[in-house]
């Protein structure tokens, strides 16, 4: 069965993957069951954040069910609302980590039924998530105020949807089903400006009449659907069981020290999490409840002002952790001067800090006298796309092979290293070089296939990533790249990408010959690449490996519980010494 066997509107329908449903996913969630599970778009999703979660999906639809199958550990094709259905119930009870309703509840004939028997399904840490459309929503609204309420072939007001839901509605849905609502957030999906602002400003008599906050009333018509988070009633589960806010001050590839850590606490039910960049309004807050502020790569203007503002949160109950994840020898110079002038200021009027190495760890705690530091090496959020058993990818010699190069502020090394390189690409024309940002380098290497990407956000080094094939490393043994970590590694490993790397950093990783090659100088280096050029096998077999290491050990979903232990027993220890 494939996506011919759809129609385009079905295909869509089916294969949607709905972002902040996704993100509402506990990320070390180990059993999930999904009703409505189409063709397995989002359990997919969902396995590259978390592979050895094990995802059930319940679907009515033959060929959606089919496609999934592909994707999922278990599909049953059924109607969840039929007692005749072969569904185990009997075998789910308490076992779900989390239980997925996407779009499914206001096609459901007795949804507070439903809701009442998923709940006994849920295991002690277990939670609801769906996602339900506002019928609220400012252009439903308007078509009532016009006389008008005529169903569709979707949206809103799908001639399929039996249930329709408000805002408040939707909680008393899952109070009435003995769960207990703990997050709701709208989706915000703005669709035709002009037209809401007009309707808007036809509402302001309303509006001023109501009481009503109109921040709160803009936002619940602009609400397409609400994403809703929910525990059974009777358990003492509450949204804030710690506040974790992120302030990073140099946000610019810096989402695995950033979002990837926000976007992964912000998975948990009890978690409240708030992302800022370059400023940041933190909430204002009971004293006594547990809260940690981070900031990332902060560099203050002075120690002393910089500790004022530190006792100041010190004052409102925020411990605060500087995020540091480079020595600063590393730095470029214009980075280096801001720097010097208070040295290690961030760290030291921290309360402690949060860094990415061990050998960066002791560098940090020398400069702060001592061991507050905790170590969270880097992870990723989730795995891209698989790339697949590609026929020129296995071929022997095959053409197109492109090789990544962006080690930035190396620009000496790599123009060395290049010219090593210099021969195989002459020996084999279906290499291309694929340089990064380091012009000089790009311009100097006497390579004739070659090509220059300029600087590019995250996303687009990712989508760059994926086209490659093979990685060169090369990292010089000094006390500043010592202390750096393993991250390129990872990222070309996700993408099936081999890395041919120096034994500075990457020995500790790399399994050399199995995950990836250890090249201790330019010559070994040039006798790595040419090996690879040579034998497409032995290439795929690495790559395919290096994944693998990746995908069994530097997932965030591998280490959320002891990270948010981590946390929560340093704001613990800090409340304990300051009482």
């Amino acid at each position: 069965m494939t996506d011919a066997n759809l129609t385009t509107k079905q295909s869509n329908y089916y294969n949607n993957i709905n972002p902040d449903l996704l993100a509402a996913i506990p990320l070390h969630a180990s059993q999930v069951l999904e009703l409505g599970a189409g063709a397995g778009a989002l359990g997919a999703a969902f396995k590259r954040r978390n592979p050895k979660a094990h995802w059930i999906g319940v679907e009515l639809m033959h060929e959606a069910a089919s496609l999934a199958a592909h994707h999922l550990d278990e599909v049953i094709v059924a109607d969840a609302e039929d007692e005749q259905s072969s569904l185990p119930w009997d075998a789910w009870q308490g076992r779900m980590d989390a239980i997925v309703l996407g779009d499914v509840l206001e096609h459901l004939r007795d949804p507070w039924r439903m809701l009442a028997r998923l709940s006994t399904c849920l295991s002690p840490q277990g939670v609801v998530i769906a996602c339900i459309p506002n019928v609220g929503h400012w252009t439903v609204i308007q078509g009532l105020l016009q006389g008008n309420f005529s169903y569709t072939d979707q949206g809103l007001l799908d001639r399929t949807h039996l249930r329709f839901f408000t805002a408040q509605s939707m909680l008393e849905l899952f109070n009435r089903s003995g769960l207990k609502p703990l997050k709701m957030r709208g989706r915000e999906i703005v669709v035709n400006q002009a037209g809401f602002e007009r309707f808007a400003e036809s509402m302001k008599a309303w509006m001023s009449q109501s009481g009503e906050d109109p921040q709160v009333l803009r936002s619940r018509w602009l609400s397409l659907q609400y994403v809703l988070r929910a525990v059974p009633a009777q358990t003492s589960a509450t949204p804030r069981r710690l506040v974790i806010a992120m302030l990073a001050m140099a946000p610019s590839f810096a989402e695995v020290r950033t979002r990837f850590p926000i976007a992964a606490f912000g998975s948990l039910i009890d978690v409240e999490v708030h992302y800022f960049e370059r400023s940041a309004q933190l909430p204002d807050l009971p004293e006594d409840l547990p809260k940690v502020f981070i900031v990332q790569r902060q560099l203050p203007a002075s120690e002393q002002a910089w500790s004022a503002t530190v006792q100041r949160l010190e004052a409102k109950g925020w411990l605060v952790l500087a995020e540091w994840d480079d020595h600063p020898v590393l730095f470029a110079p214009r980075i280096r001067e801001i720097f010097e002038r208070a040295p290690w200021a961030s760290v030291r009027a921290a309360h402690g800090v949060i860094t990415s190495t061990v050998r960066l760890a002791q560098a940090i705690e020398k400069a702060r006298g001592d061991d507050h530091v905790l170590i969270f090496e880097n992870r990723l959020i989730d795995l891209p796309p698989e790339r697949g058993v590609k026929a020129e990818r296995v071929q022997h010699a095959a053409p197109g092979l492109q090789v990544f190069f962006g080690a930035l502020n190396r620009t000496t090394e790599g123009i060395a290293l290049m010219h090593a390189l210099a021969f195989v690409f002459a020996k084999h024309p279906q290499l291309e070089l694929v340089v990064l940002q380091d012009k000089a380098v790009f311009e100097a290497v006497p390579i004739k296939r070659k090509r220059f990407i300029e600087a590019l956000s995250y996303d687009k080094y990712h989508q760059l990533l994926h086209e490659c094939d093979i990685a060169l490393l090369p990292l010089a043994a000094h006390e500043g790249n010592a202390c750096k970590s393993d991250l390129k590694f990872i990222e070309c490993a996700a993408h099936e990408v081999v890395c041919i790397a120096s034994p500075t950093v990457y020995a500790q990783s790399i399994q050399d010959g199995v995950t990836g090659l250890i090249a201790s100088s330019d010559e070994a280096f040039a006798q790595a690449l040419e090996a690879l050029a040579s034998n497409s096998t032995k290439r795929l077999a690495i790559a395919q490996a290096a994944r693998q290491y990746v995908r069994d050990h530097r997932l965030w979903a591998q280490v959320l519980p002891d990270r948010l232990q981590a946390l929560e027993h340093a704001w613990r220890q800090w409340r304990k010494l300051r009482l």
